[in-house]
């Protein structure tokens, strides 16, 4: 029984002066197999997890990814936070 590969492959651009980790990898491909020869039903199961699969290594490379630009952006703007946009008025009327 011969595999197939389903292969993902991205390539980010940081912004200039970003300092990451070593473990980062701006350029990535992965791979996950999906057997073939075998039913179609059990061909189809196959290609289903290995997508759910590349879709969640992918999803945690890039949580990262923004893990660290987001907290790299909300350094190089002071004043910018989780509260940005909520009315201070709001919460002065609820006070009374």
């Amino acid at each position: 029984m011969m595999a197939k590969d389903l292969s993902v492959r991205y390539d980010l651009h940081p912004p200039s002066g970003t300092s990451v980790t070593t473990s980062m990898q701006t350029s990535k491909t992965h791979k996950f197999s999906v057997p073939s020869g075998t039913a179609q039903q059990e061909y189809y199961r196959s290609l289903r997890d290995a997508v759910v699969a590349a879709k969640e290594q992918i999803g945690a490379d890039l949580t990262a990814w923004r893990d660290t630009i987001g907290t790299l952006e909300n350094m190089k703007e002071p004043g910018k936070g989780k509260n940005e946009g909520v009315d201070d008025d709001a919460e002065d009327e609820d006070e009374e």
